[in-house]
């Protein structure tokens, strides 16, 4: 077999061979005694993820205090479990509020988080009322509804794009739900409102769906 060598440090080698990465323990020039095997079958997709992998492995084998990827990713998984079981209210607001978590680093951890805030603020920032943290996009927009009568011009909902284009579409298709909501109290005319939910719901698509904003026409001004 025909191979490049990566990375050596004594009877440990990480190699490149035509169609995977090998971390090689007990290497010997030409053999090895064990070997890890990452293939990519010279896919541009899976090279990377590979030699991640197998160079994460490769420092597992010569740094005595290294601790793997692998190993993290359990670690930071127990802590999310360990903080939901305690208390998931404050544990989705912890990890949405305080540490921005995206909806990819949710699915990473295997956190299924509250995906809407509804927040009221004044113009300053200061709170008004207690973030509201919810899974559904209905409880989301009643939420907001609710506040918006007590506090005009002063509520918003957060969420990141993908989630944003979830609850934009939900309105859309229950417009007759969302109309009633509206007719409890709302600074904006029902025409504008409803049509910028239809327009904004196409438009967010071309946003990384990553990105985290308060949701249009749900916002505050």
């Amino acid at each position: 077999m025909e191979f490049e060598i990566l990375l050596q440090n004594g009877d440990k080698a990480l190699l490149s061979a035509k169609n995977q990465y090998i971390v090689a323990d007990g290497f010997q020039g030409s053999e090895w005694s064990y070997g890890g095997y990452y293939t990519h079958w010279e896919r541009e997709d899976k090279k990377a993820s590979q030699l991640a992998a197998a160079l994460d492995r490769y420092r597992e084998l010569v740094e005595d205090e290294y601790v793997s990827y692998a190993r993290l990713q359990e670690l930071a998984s127990k802590f999310a479990e360990g903080l939901l079981l305690d208390d998931e209210p404050s544990a989705d607001a912890y990890f949405l509020d305080n540490c921005s978590m995206t909806w990819s680093e949710q699915k990473f951890l295997g956190i299924d988080c509250n995906r809407y805030m509804v927040i009221a603020r004044k113009p300053c920032g200061e709170k008004i009322y207690p973030t509201y943290h919810t899974k559904s996009p209905h409880d989301a927009v009643e939420k907001w509804f609710g506040l918006n009568k007590e506090y005009p011009m002063c509520v918003a909902i957060v969420a990141n794009n993908r989630d944003a284009k979830e609850l934009l579409e939900w309105s859309a298709e229950h417009e007759a739900d969302v109309r009633k909501l509206y007719e409890n109290g709302c600074h904006y005319k029902w025409d504008y409102f409803i049509e910028a939910v239809k327009r904004y719901a196409k438009s967010i698509e071309d946003k990384n769906p990553e990105g985290c904003d308060m949701v249009f026409p749900f916002c505050v001004g």
